[in-house]
């Protein structure tokens, strides 16, 4: 970040760094259907990224790249408004973002278009799509017992 001394940017790295593991392994739990790991390293790993420029912006080089002279916490008093700021932000793209999301999952719930039928989850999409397995040299057999008690890999 263009904000932010080499020294804090390394801050940056290893807090974020601690914080993914967690937040993957805690959506996890929660039971959250997310096979890419998107939302620790993107949503997780964004607010945290937001939160620290509030920390940690350098008041000079916001000036720089801004014109505007407001730094983080840890730099001036001025800081708690930057801090105000990036959390306003987290805020309003959480809420138009998490409402344009509800509002297309709904729509596509309402037609039955949000999931594929259980048949073709079973058979795979590569499958049923393009006519073979995306990776062929992958075995499910090798991962029997991984996840479950039947073998399936949830």
């Amino acid at each position: 970040c263009g904000f932010v001394d080499p020294w804090a940017a390394a801050v940056c790295g290893l807090v974020a760094g601690v914080v993914y593991p967690l937040s993957s392994r805690a959506l996890l739990v929660l039971g959250v259907d997310d096979p890419l790991d998107s939302s620790a390293v993107h949503l997780v790993n964004g607010v945290l990224g937001l939160l620290l420029l509030g920390l940690l912006g350098k008041p000079g080089h916001v000036a720089l790249l801004t014109g505007g002279s407001c730094g983080g916490v840890f730099y001036s008093h001025a800081g708690w408004l930057q801090l105000g700021m990036q959390l306003l932000a987290i805020t309003l793209t959480l809420a138009v973002g998490g409402g344009a999301a509800l509002l297309l999952f709904c729509v596509l719930q309402r037609f039955n278009l949000l999931r594929i039928d259980q048949l073709t989850e079973l058979a795979g999409i590569d499958n049923i799509d393009h006519g073979g397995p995306a990776y062929p040299e992958f075995n499910m057999q090798t991962l029997h017992g991984v996840g479950s008690s039947n073998g399936v890999v949830r």
